[in-house]
């Protein structure tokens, strides 16, 4: 894929995978209040196939504050022990495009929206899929992921992660630019919901909503 492949995305458009099937997000069918919006498959995935990219803030676990961790429940964890923060990810896209706004119109200049393109990545949407139901099983797995340095100069911009703090980028390994999460699918998947199992640490209290799916695999990523 080069920079003339990219289509920007907006919430609620489709992603047209290049393997032939659409990625789009919908009201969830999982039966919770808390569920929201899900991630859904039209067409036919093959186990293997990446199927998106969880956005957000890249922490180290020195750099984790009480503030941060609280009441959220978008951390996605790797087994570097590097954590990605996608809470509140679209409200920063939101957020640099009304400055950017205000600028123009009290200044009468625009400003570059390439900040922006980070909110624009069409598979950048890992934090809208679900876990499971207690009668439902994963179908889809998390998996490190590092942009090397040489990855292509012109799609640097749309990578969808940052890191929260310069300690988190002096952290990274030598030849990569930042730590990310892919989002994989673990079986043939069929016109269905994305499913990932999010391995809540164990030693912390769960939501309501929770049910783990394998606890001993959740002890491993948190130790």
């Amino acid at each position: 894929m080069n920079l003339d492949d990219v289509v920007e995305f907006y919430p609620g458009t489709d992603v047209e995978h290049p393997d032939g099937f659409r990625i789009s997000i919908r009201k969830s069918n999982i039966d919770h209040p808390s569920s929201g919006y899900g991630v859904y498959v039209d067409g036919t995935v093959l186990p293997g196939t990446v199927l998106s990219l969880y956005p957000g803030k890249v922490y180290m676990p020195w750099e984790l504050s009480d503030s941060v961790v609280q009441g959220n429940e978008y951390m996605m964890s790797r087994y570097d022990n590097a954590v990605i923060d996608g809470k509140n990810y679209e409200r920063g896209g939101e957020e640099l495009l009304r400055t950017n706004l205000q600028h123009e119109f009290a200044s009468g200049v625009t400003r570059s929206n390439e900040q922006l393109k980070r909110y624009r990545n069409p598979y950048g949407i890992g934090h809208f899929i679900n876990h499971p139901s207690p009668a439902a099983t994963p179908n889809v797995v998390s998996f490190a992921y590092d942009f090397a340095e040489d990855f292509p100069k012109e799609m640097v911009p749309y990578i969808p992660n940052v890191h929260a703090t310069s300690s988190s980028l002096m952290n990274t390994k030598s030849n990569s630019l930042v730590r990310s999460v892919v989002i994989v699918a673990a079986r043939r998947i069929h016109n269905e919901e994305l499913l990932l199992n999010y391995r809540y640490n164990p030693q912390l209290e769960y939501p309501e909503w929770y049910s783990p799916v394998n606890q001993e695999g959740a002890k491993r990523r948190w130790k």
